[in-house]
This record gives structure tokens, sequence and C-alpha cells, in this order.
């Protein structure tokens, strides 16, 4: 048996079928010319009769008045037929037909390439409603040529065989976006959607068609082994892919092949149930039959699908279709939404019923509050084709959040009538409109209400008015509008919106009152909230108007304040704003806005639609949404599997629980107030319900409806903010009127209550400063002066799984509270966002760590940065820090410089190794001249000792001796006495030493330039003149000391910069001049040594130690000419070091050079130390000749 839609198949086969009497089952839309039993005796249709589609679409067109419209036909005989019913459906109703376009099939279109199907040519410019009739074989032809001319001001009215964008042309504004579709009704098959998100080729490997789909559509790749599938997303499922790759709903095709599948199965079920009640065969297990037996039962059968729909294969029985009407939503493209908007039985008798019903709802009382609430939402084609005013709308679905306002008013004025404490003996009526978003429409609804007519203004022939106060709405633009005319009638106005302060102002809206709290601090619980979680780098999308820019500037003022940052700022247009200018996107998720998890949305009441579905559209399920109480989830019904809402945090209004509300809302229905069409409407659309065709009253609707078994994104049975000040709005009203008739009591006489009568604007009297509480035991304050700011509840959007769509609090915030305490939160209750684990984070640079300080970016926000290091000794010890701080002298910057570390106090102690070395140097140095003094005591009669003046000698050694033991002052902890000892010591050794070697040089000068006894040099060497040296210098340099220790003598100083991590304990040289001059005298004596040694060097003698003066004043100066420079560049305790291994280099040159080779032949050459070796030596001098 064969399944097809194509009538080509059945003409090219029609032999063979007949032949073999094959089964063929179609699923394609009805055709009356595969009903002929002569050509197509095998053949059946399952699909139901479409034979009242032309009458569906000219009933729309009534509906609408449209009565100037394009047809495209597709070509062939299904189309033929079409344009010749709806033609005739049209010229019986008056309907013109502005033209008729014949489009080729794709196989005509594909081989005549040249050709272009222009439908949209200059002569149907001026009509903006065309009939497209499509069949299966054209179907992707007529797309691609509308949505090539993308025509986006024209209405499409199709038939369900429509499909869009089946290959894969994505456009961004879609030109079949509001598109309305006559599907045939059928009902949702059980099952099925889990079926296909189930669907996989793991499960079914043997479809090859379905593991082709899922590579192309997965990512997936083949393995080299056995072509299996690998490397798939995970978790793939069919369900995940757009509406352009796989709808899940069940189209008319699918559900016609799921009951041509159901049909065969009855008919075999028949057909062996007829077996069975036969004789018993001889052998069961051959029982055969052939496909042929099976038309017997296909011809006559009935049956009722799985869904309880009815199936009939008879043709002569077939019944016509249902029709659902569809409305095709693409806009921004990608949507692909067909949402039901009404239910046609032919003759669309359900329509007329629910549309000829009144916009306004009135009930009566000894005085009528009036109302004006949006409860529609609306597409006006008027104005997105630029025609003239017309009254003429789509609706679209009643608003559930804004229909609660109406049941919240309504139980309000029940519940005032039913207290006997407030307005007794009187009670109070009720009347309510639907306004529109347009200025004209809100002006007509007024004076229906205020004049109690529908016609002519300002002439009372309909009924008495007793209104005696409006709710005009929750839109700015609503009370600005009216406020104008109804001042002249001062006419008392509330307005149960949000706060809004343009409307306190007395001089433009003296006559209007807001129940709402002020909301001024809200900006301020927004940006607490931020700081609680660190979150700096905050998105913001502003609903356009002068609320959201009144917001934007404040809560811009508050992140500057508390140096959080505004990422990007999006003001998204309203909903009528979208609509009217249809080619525009908004597209408020950019590249730029990519790095950042927080966005903070301000909604207003307009605005809500168009908000909600650009943000639905990215299915943006990563970022942390917070938002204000004006802000619901999916309004307009459309659903998503993953919700981009789930997280969100929205601060909402505090306000105790209404009691008996929740009771009312599961109570009301119809029946209990019919006068409410809006009820009745409502009902119709979510109860499956339809009208009678004597009274359209309301039957066949689901048992026991009730609004709270509603999903909660059709009906929230919890009081939104706006239904708690329509409630406070009513009570107002209440409470001003018990005030004005108490005050009339007072003033009429006795027996005259029937005369007592007031007009609406003696109220103002008692409401300007009206204060009460509320049942709930709120405080409501209508005093615009002591209006006092919200408390505010923070509550988490949790609709994960979607649909849930709880509102758990998980906070609160109060400005009445103190300071550190206005913000209080449960962490461990908030939901985050789909694929946050962790309390998120948004920052533009992340936070500088402990040791590094921030450095900002040139034309970037405060809070994109660089992370730099500290400096040298400076210290972050807090994250994000602007600036390192400097560590204090006596500490020093850890490693990672994020915090001071205690400096340790040291010198050149003993202990150290650098300390040790030079203590021991110093010690060995000072015996070994000792040792040298010994020898030359114990030698002191032989030549060698006694030449060059042998006390000179012993006064350099013992001088040489303390220059050593004196570097031991420079070692361990200073003191004030070891300070003072360094230098006069060091000066007074030193200058005895030097003055020593140059008493010796002079001594060796005068020993060679005395010639003749009686000679003034022989008497100065004999008398010991160069003696005399030594104390001479001596007293000098002791005079230098002395004049350095009474002015600016050394002290202990500390050095905290020389070593890191270390205070040194050093000898400050007090006056520096001092020091130098010290050192330079000394200097002087040196240079002055060397400068005689120098010029003695050449002096004939054995033990002339001219030269070994010489060489040793040349090691002296070049030591303390090294010094200097060396010593300047260094620091702490290498620059004592310096100064001791100077101090015992220079001493131990002197040592070595002067009295080394002495010692030398004393202890190795003693005959040289003799008068016979030195007479020897003197001889061989004389013999050698002379040049």
């Amino acid at each position: 048996m064969e399944m097809t839609t194509k009538v080509r198949i059945f003409v090219s086969l029609c032999n063979c079928q007949l032949l073999l009497s094959m089964l063929q089952v179609t699923f394609g839309s009805f055709d009356p010319t595969l009903t002929d039993s002569g050509q197509y005796p095998s053949l059946y249709q399952v699909a139901p009769r479409d034979t009242y589609l032309a009458l569906g679409m000219v009933s729309l067109m009534l509906h609408f008045r449209w009565t100037w419209v394009g047809l495209l036909i597709t070509e062939g005989q299904k189309g033929l037929q079409f344009l010749s019913d709806v033609r005739a459906e049209m010229d019986w109703n008056r309907v013109c037909v502005a033209f008729v376009k014949m489009i080729s099939t794709l196989a005509v279109s594909y081989l005549s390439a040249t050709q272009k199907h222009d439908i949209v040519a200059i002569g149907t410019s001026s009509v903006n409603v065309v009939v497209i009739y499509y069949d299966t074989d054209s179907t992707h032809d007529v797309n691609y040529n509308i949505a090539q001319n993308f025509v986006t001001w024209k209405v499409w009215v199709t038939n369900s065989q429509w499909n869009v964008d089946l290959t894969g042309r994505d456009f961004i504004l879609d030109p079949f976006h509001g598109i309305l579709v006559l599907s045939p009704h059928h009902e949702e098959i059980s099952g099925f959607k889990n079926f296909v998100q189930e669907a996989s080729p793991f499960r079914y490997p043997e479809d090859t068609y379905l593991v082709i789909y899922w590579s192309k559509n997965f990512h997936c790749s083949f393995s080299d082994f056995d072509c299996a599938l690998k490397d798939c997303t995970p978790n793939a499922s069919l369900a995940w892919l757009p509406p352009n790759r796989f709808d899940t709903a069940m189209s008319d095709r699918s559900y016609n092949i799921y009951n041509a599948v159901y049909a065969v199965a009855h008919a075999l079920h028949a057909m062996l149930l007829e077996e069975v009640q036969r004789p018993p065969m001889k052998n069961r297990q051959v029982m055969m039959f052939s496909p042929w037996q099976l038309h017997r039962f296909l011809k006559n059968i009935q049956f009722n699908n799985p869904a309880g729909d009815q199936v009939n294969l008879d043709d002569r029985r077939k019944l016509d279709s249902e029709y659902d009407i569809l409305n095709f939503w693409n806009f921004p493209e990608g949507l692909r939404l067909k949402v039901k908007v009404l239910v046609s039985e032919c003759s669309l008798a359900n329509d007329d019923c629910v549309f000829s019903r009144s916009t306004s709802v009135h009930k009566d009382g000894d005085l009528v509050v009036g109302a004006f609430f949006s409860l529609y939402s609306y597409t006006y084609f008027i104005e997105a084709t630029g025609m003239k005013p017309s009254k003429d709308v789509l609706i679209m679905q009643i608003a559930p959040t804004n229909y609660k306002n109406v049941l919240t008013f309504i139980f309000a004025i029940e519940e005032i009538n039913r207290n006997p404490h407030l307005l007794p003996n009187m009670s109070l009526g009720y009347e309510f409109h639907n306004i529109y978003y347009s200025h004209w429409r809100l002006l007509e609804s007024f004076f229906i209400l205020y004049t109690g007519q529908d016609e002519i203004p300002n002439y009372f022939c309909g009924r008495e008015s007793k209104s005696v106060a409006v709710l005009t709405g929750t839109a700015w633009a609503n009370a600005a509008q009216t406020g104008t005319l109804l001042e002249l009638y001062k006419f008392p106005q509330f307005a149960f919106g949000s706060f809004d302060p343009v409307l306190s102002d007395n001089g433009q809206f003296p006559s209007l009152y807001q129940t709402a709290p002020k909301d001024t601090s809200l900006a301020l619980g927004m940006v607490s909230l931020m700081l609680h979680f660190s979150w700096t780098w905050v998105g913001l999308v502003i609903a356009e108007g002068q609320k959201g820019l009144q917001f934007l500037s404040d809560v811009k003022r508050e992140m500057d304040g508390n140096r959080v940052c505004v990422a990007f700022v999006k003001v998204i247009p309203s909903v009528l704003v979208s609509y009217t200018s249809v080619t525009k996107q908004h597209d408020f998720l950019s590249k730029e806005t990519s790095p950042v998890n927080i966005v903070i949305i301000y909604f207003d009441s307009v605005g809500l639609n168009d908000m909600n579905y650009q943000v639905g559209l990215y299915l943006v399920t990563w970022r942390v949404w917070v938002t204000n109480s004006e802000w619901h989830s999916d309004v307009s019904g459309r659903n998503f599997i993953f919700d981009s809402f789930h997280g969100t945090l929205i601060f909402s209004q505090h306000h105790e629980e209404i009691s008996g509300f929740k009771n009312f809302i599961e109570t009301v229905n119809p029946s209990t107030y019919p006068e409410d069409t809006f009820l009745t409407l409502y009902w119709f659309q979510n109860f499956h319900c339809s009208f009678s065709d004597s009274d359209c009253a309301l039957k066949d609707c689901t048992p026991n409806a009730s609004l709270a078994r509603l999903p909660m994104n059709r009906f929230d049975v919890a009081m939104s903010d706006g239904s708690y000040n329509t409630y406070n709005a009513v009570y107002a009203v209440a409470h001003a009127l018990q005030g004005l008739l108490l005050q009339q009591v007072q003033m009429q006489p006795v027996g005259n209550w029937n005369a007592m009568v007031f007009s609406p604007w003696q109220l103002h009297t008692f409401l300007k400063e009206l204060q009460f509480y509320n049942p709930a035991g709120d405080k409501v304050n209508l005093d615009k002066k002591s209006k006092v700011d919200a408390k505010y509840d923070i509550l988490n959007f949790w609709n994960f799984p979607e649909g849930l769509r709880l509102r758990v609090k998980v906070g609160e915030f109060s400005t009445h509270a103190p300071a550190l305490q206005q913000l209080s939160l449960f962490e461990n209750m908030i939901e985050w966002a789909t694929g946050i684990t962790e309390t998120p984070r948004s920052v533009c640079s992340d936070s500088c760590n402990p040791g590094f300080r921030k450095a900002p970016q040139e034309g970037k926000a405060t809070c994109c940065f660089l992370c730099m290091p500290c400096a040298e000794n400076e210290i972050a010890n807090q994250t994000d820090m602007e600036q390192c701080v400097k560590c204090p002298d006596h500490q020093y910057a850890s490693t990672q410089r994020n915090y001071c570390l205690q400096k340790s106090v040291t010198f050149l102690a003993y202990e150290d190794p650098l300390g040790k070395t030079l203590a021991t140097t110093s010690l060995s140095l000072a015996l070994v001249t000792v040792v040298v003094l010994g020898l030359f005591v114990k030698h002191r009669d032989t030549p060698i000792v006694k030449a060059n003046n042998r006390a000179l000698s012993y006064t350099l050694l013992i001088s040489l001796t303390c220059c050593f033991l004196c570097s031991l002052l420079f070692i361990g902890r200073p003191s004030t006495a070891t300070c003072i000892l360094q230098q006069t010591t060091f000066a007074v050794v030193f200058t005895v030493a030097v003055s020593s070697v140059l008493a010796k040089t002079i001594t060796v000068v005068l020993a060679f330039k005395v010639t003749a006894p009686g000679r003034r040099m022989r008497q100065l060497l004999v008398s010991g003149a160069p003696n005399s040296i030594i104390p001479i210098c001596s007293l000098i340099q002791l005079t230098l000391c002395g004049v350095w220790m009474g002015t600016n003598p050394p002290y202990i100083d500390t050095d905290a910069h020389s070593e890191h991590g270390h205070i040194l304990i050093v000898c400050n040289k007090g006056s520096l001049t001092a020091f130098y001059c010290v050192l330079g005298y000394l200097g002087s004596l040196a240079l002055l040594s060397f400068t005689v040694a120098f010029l003695a060097r050449n002096l004939p003698d054995t033990f002339n130690e001219a030269k070994f003066l010489t060489f040793s004043m040349l090691v002296f100066c070049s030591v303390w000419v090294t010094f200097l420079p060396v010593y300047h560049s260094t620091k702490g305790k290498v620059m004592v070091a310096m100064e001791v291994f100077s101090i015992l280099a220079s001493s131990a040159g002197l040592l070595g050079c002067i009295f080394a080779p002495k010692c030398y032949i004393i202890l190795v050459r003693p005959k040289r130390n003799c008068l016979t070796g030195i007479r020897g030596k003197t001889h061989s001098l004389r013999k050698m000749p002379s040049y």
C-alpha cells in the first residue's frame, strides 16, 4: 500500500496501480478530482473537505470591512477551483477583486529560469490585503517571489498549505510577519511532542534519512570504521532546532498521515475480526490475505482517532472542515510562532458573537466609579499602512495582567458594598471601558462615561451619569491625554500605575491623584543590589518614555556615586511605536553588550510586550536581569523551552495580602458577571468554549473551569502592584465619599436626606490630604506633599522548567531602615539564570589583587582598568586599591607587596661571616705586627734595626698595631662611645703611623745630606729633630678631632633604606666637614711622605729603606684613593666593612712594604745583618764600573 500527496504520481502510475489494485491513501489537502471512483477506485483521502475555505476567507474580509482584495493563486486544478469558489463568494458579498495573479509551480519556474514572476507589481501597490492560495507543489516559489520583493506592509491571508522559509532563507524583517492562516482544526495528539524530542538515529538506526538529517543539523561526523555518527551536539534533539529547521507542532499533512495509518490499522482490525469469526482452518498459521481485500473495509470506514477527532474515508459522507485562524508572528525574523487567534466554523459564527459585544461594562449603583483599562493587545493595520484613521483593528488577545486590574476593581467595589461601616445604605456601581492607544478613542471613552451616552457629546439624551471619579490607567500617556479635558469638569482622576513625578504637578494635574507610593528609591535599591554582589559592569535597557528617562537619570547618578559603571544604555521604543514603524528592529543585544552579565531593565506598562518579545527572541539564558514590578513574564503567550527570564530579580512594592481576593478569583465566571463581556471573551479564549447560535451564550466550556486553574502565563492569581493600586484607588474614592456624605448629613436638615446631591469636584476637599488604612492594614496616602518612598520586596522569578513561573521573595529593600540594614537578602534562596551555578560576576576588568593597584585606561570607563604592581616598598593590602601605600621606615613590603613586615635591626656584628672574617684578619695582622716588634726589639743592636732610627721603627710598629686593633671599633653594635672612638682613634693612630713614615723618610734624607760634622744638618740629625714630627703632626690632628668632637661629634643613627628588610644601626659622622678635614689632613701627610720618599729612593746605602717607604706610601695612598668612591657607592654593612678593609689594607701595606724586607734579612740572611757583610757589599759596590 502507498501513501502520497501528488496527483502526477497517480497519473503516471495509475495503470500499474489499477492492475494490482494497490491501496493508496493521500494525506494532502482534499482534492475533488481524486474522488472520481471510476478513475481512482483504489484511492482514499483522509483530509476533510475544504469547500468552505473560500467562504471562511471572505467572512474574514467582511469582518474587517476589506473590500479591495488581491488574489494570488497557484497554477493547477485545485488553484483554479479555489479561484472560482472565492470569486463567487466575493461577488455575492460585494468584495471586489483588485487583481488576480497566477503563479507558476516550482517545476515550471525552474525550467523557465529567465521568467520572473513579479507578483507585487506597480498595479498592486494600492492593495493592502492579498489572499494567497497555496498548493503543495508551489510553496517554495511563491515564498521566494514575495520574499524577494520584501513586502512588509501587506496583510496576507492564506491556507494551511503555506509554510515559512522552507529553503532556509532568512530576512531581518520577514514579509510574512502578521499573515493570517486558515488551517483545518484538529486536536493535539498526546505524546507526539515527546516522541519528536526523543527521536534520534541511535533509537532508529534503520532510518537513514534521520541519520543524514542529524549529521546536517547537529554538527556530526561519520566514523571511518562503520559510518556511524560521532561527535554530535550533546543532548541533541529535534525539538531544540529553530522552527525553520524543524517545527514540533503537528502540521495538517502530518495529522493526515497519522489518520491514514490509523485508517489502515482499523481496516486490518476489522478484516482480522471477520477472519476470526469464520470456521477454523486446518492450519491457522497459513492464514493470509491480499491488500485488495481491504477495500471493502476502507470504503465505509469511520472512526475517532486517539485525539477524539472523527476520521471518515467515505467521500459521500465526508464533512467540511472547521478552521483555526492562526496569526504568524515572525518579527524579528526567527520567532516563527503560529498563534491561534480565532476558531471558524465555516461561517465564523463565534467570531460574530465575540466582536459584536460592547467594549464597555456597566453595573448600576447609587454612585458609579469609572475606570479605563487597556485590555487588548492591538495591531494597528491602519497606521502601519498609512491609511486615514479608521476604527478597524485586529484583536489579538486579552492581556491577563491588565484584566486582573479589572477584577480587582470589581472586587474592591463589592467588598465596600458589603462593609457596613463604609458608605452604609449606599451602593457603588462601576463602569469601565477598554481604551486604545490613540487620543481620540480615549476621549470618546471618557464622553461615554461622563455623559452616559454613546453618540452626541454634551446633549444628555441617554442614561443619567452617576460617575463620581475615574481610574485613568497605568500609563502616563493616558493620564496626560485625559487630564486637560477632565480638568474642565474638575473630575477626580486616579492613576493606579507606578508613581510618576510629572503627574504630581498640582499646576498641570490638580485633579489627579496617585495611589502608588513614591519610587524614587528604586534606583538606589537596584544599585545597592549591585554593590552587594560586587557587580560593577551593568547594562541598562530602558523603556522609552518620560518615566524611563527619569529612571535612567536616577540610576546613572546612583551608579556614578557608587563606582558602578554603565556598560551600555539601550532605549527600547514602546509597543505602539514598534508596530507603527515595523521596519525598525530594536537589536539591543548587539556585540558590544556580550561581556555584560547583569542588565537592569526598566519597564513601563506601555512597552511590556515589545521588550519581552525582543529579549525572548535571543534566548539569553546566561544573563541576570534586574527589573521593576511593571515586568511580567510571557505577557503575549510566547513559550520557550528555556525561558530567557529565569532567575530575574524583581523589585516589587511591598504590600500585605488582601484577604478574600484569591477566593474571589477562583469563583468568578461569566455566569456570575454576565455584563462583563471581557470575562466572557477571556473564558471563550481559554476554556475551549463555543457560542450558542441563538443568543451567543457560552456553551461546551471546560467543566469546573476557573481562572485559578489557568497556567501562570495566562493568569496569575497573586495581586500585582497595579492591581493593589487599583484596590487602594477604589477605597480612596469610598473614604472621600464617606467624608463628604458625613459633612452633608451634618449640614442637611432632618428628613431631607433624599434631596442630598453633590458634584464630583466636591470630593477634592477630602482627597487632597486623604490618608487611611486599607483592610490589609497598609497605609494609603494621597497627599502629594507627605507621600513617602515605597518599601520593596525583591522577588526571584523561577521558570525552569518553562511554565513554573514562581515569584519567590528573596529579600527586601527599604530606605526607612538604618543605612547598613536597608538591603537584606537570602542568597541561598536565589535561583540564578539557566547555566549559572554560582553567584555571577559582572565586571569590565577583573579585580586587582592585593599587591596591585588600578591603572585607568584612557578613553574607557573607570571600571575598565589595568592592574599594575606596587612600587618598591609600597603595598596594596586590599583588592582594587586606587593607590599603593608606602610602608613606614621601620617596616618593609612583603614579596607579594600586600602587607608590611617589621624590619629587623642589624649591624656588622662579630657573629656575621663578614664580621668574623674582618675581626680575625684584624687580630691576626695585629699579632703579626707585635711579633715583628718583638723581633726588632730582640735584634735591636743589629745594623739593620739601628739603621733609619730604631725608635721611629718602634713607634711605627706600635701605631700599626693600634691601626689594626682600631678596626675592631667598627665591628659590633655601635654605641656613642664606639662611634666617637672610631673616628678619633682612626685619625690619631693613622696620623702617628703616617708621620712616623714621614719622619723615617726625612731621617734618610738628612743622613745622606750630612757631609761635614759641623754642619747644621748633622746637628739636626744628631739632636733627633725628625722625631718631633710625630708629636707635631699628631697634635694638629688632635686639634682637628677636638674641634670635631666639640661641634658635631659622631652619633648613633639608623639606616632603614640601605638593606631591604633591615634597619641598620650605624655611626653617623656628625659633621662631614670635620670628617673630610681629618681625612684630608691625613691624606696630605701621606702625600708628603710619598713625595719625600720618592725623591730619596735612589740614595745609595745598604740599608736605605727609601725605596720601601716609597712603595709603602704608594700602597697606602692607592688604598685610600680607591676607598673614597667605593665608600660612597656602597650602603649598609658593606660600607662599614669597606672602611674596615681600607684600614686593614693600608696598614698591612705599610707593615709589609717597610718591615717585610728587614724581617727577611734578620731571619733568612743573618750574615747580611753584620758589619762584615756590610763592608763586603760596600767594597763590591765601589769596584763596579761607572757609566
